[in-house]
């Protein structure tokens, strides 16, 4: 019995240290967390530039005699550092801080214009090799200064990174203005052959000398596109919601329609439910892609009275073509800018070939530059504009 005991004590002896503190011995209150990264480029020496928002515990209550309530201090400091490669940069960090500096907690990932023009390629297999960045960061192309994108106080925020992510996300979800976008599909993107990236554009608020200007620091609309690694140009907001169309992406969008009825007042629909289909076509060096899209809507503003409103009438089926042609505006749009002047193939055409048809795409891929601003494409559209909610009846002024 007595050696039984004493063989529980050694074990617990033995095992107690493992079982105490952080697996990795980095103890949180010595951490320095990023929540937002900003990658730029020194045109003239060539260094890299890294500018780190990270936060504060004793601006957002964590430490201190104040714990609780928040301090007098910021809530996040801002820091750069510069180096010679993007892993150099980030650990000249370490210099200025008193913390060790962690990125598993980092939200968004911002990369200047400059940056993205000169190529992207270093900074991320720097990020795709360092084993703290999550997949699930947001990377965003700064049209504007990183540093004061980092600093922008955001009214209903604590925290910048924070304020970045939600307007990216509500700005996807609810106009299509721009991609629900993380670092994994940059990866992907860059790596699977006919697929050329396009990357939410973030823009800074500021007047001609600099300075913030406006209810909100930021904005994000549009998107950057890319040829390899490398930046050629943007899509303005009509652009970006026709790729949404064309990659399926389109989660809730609005249209104001002209009224088919005589004075053409106002209506408007939401898009609730869509989606969309691609086949491609090969005929020697010809390509065609037949894009097919499903379109539900429904009547948000109208002043239509209920006779026009019920289902199956002419007015319904002309807001049904209506919509369809709006629709179709903003995907040709995209279609002219991505093929005609940025020959940027970011809807995946040569990706569709390179998926259905492997032995055409290994035929064409060594010419793709040349065959895909000629590619052909049949937009299809089958547009309902469905419900009008619970009141069909339009309010009578009396």
């Amino acid at each position: 019995m007595n050696r039984k005991v004493l063989a529980v004590f050694l074990t617990l002896c033995l095992f107690s240290p493992a079982l105490s503190g952080c697996w990795d011995r980095q103890e949180p209150e010595q951490l320095a967390l990023v929540l937002g990264l900003g990658f730029d480029v020194d045109e003239k020496s060539g260094e890299y530039k890294i500018i780190a928002q990270i936060a504060n515990p004793l601006g957002m209550g964590g430490e201190g005699p104040e714990a609780g309530g928040g301090g007098t201090q910021e809530a996040v400091w801002v820091v750069a550092a510069s180096g010679e490669t993007p892993l150099m940069a980030s650990r000249n960090l370490v210099i200025k801080s008193s913390r060790q500096i962690n990125y598993t907690h980092t939200a968004v990932i911002l990369f200047s214009k400059d940056l993205a023009r000169r190529g992207l390629e270093t900074v991320v297999d720097f990020l795709d090799r360092e084993r703290q960045f999550r997949l699930v960061a947001h990377p965003m192309v700064v049209e504007g200064d990183i540093r004061k994108a980092l600093e922008a106080d955001f009214a209903l925020e604590e925290v910048g990174a924070v304020g970045v992510v939600r307007h990216h996300l509500h700005a996807s979800q609810e106009r299509a203005v721009t991609r629900d976008m993380i670092l994994r599909n940059i990866y992907n993107t860059f790596t699977q052959p006919g697929w050329e990236a396009a990357v939410p554009r973030l823009h800074l608020m500021t007047d001609e000398e600099g300075k913030m200007i406006g209810e909100a620091p930021v904005e994000v609309t549009g998107l950057a596109v890319f040829r390899g690694d490398k930046m050629v140009g943007w899509l303005d907001e009509k652009e970006t919601r026709g790729l949404n169309w064309v990659l399926g992406e389109i989660n809730r969008v609005v249209y104001v329609l002209q009224s088919p009825l005589e004075g053409g007042k106002p209506t408007t629909v939401e898009v609730f439910q869509a989606a969309s289909r691609m086949r491609a076509e090969v005929k020697g060096d010809r390509v065609t892609v037949t894009l097919e899209i499903q379109a539900d809507g429904r009547l948000q503003e109208t002043l239509t009275s209920r006779e026009w409103l019920d289902s199956e009438s002419e007015y319904t089926r002309s807001l049904d073509r209506r919509l369809a042609q709006a629709i179709r505006n903003d995907v040709t749009a995209a279609l002219d800018k991505a093929q005609q002047e940025l020959n940027s193939d970011v809807f995946g055409f040569g990706n569709l070939l390179y998926r259905t048809k492997p032995q055409e795409w290994r035929r064409l891929s060594a010419r793709w530059d040349e065959i895909y601003p000629e590619i052909r494409v049949n937009i299809m559209v089958d547009a309902n504009v469905r419900r009008t909610g619970i009141i069909k009846d339009p309010m009578i002024i009396r």
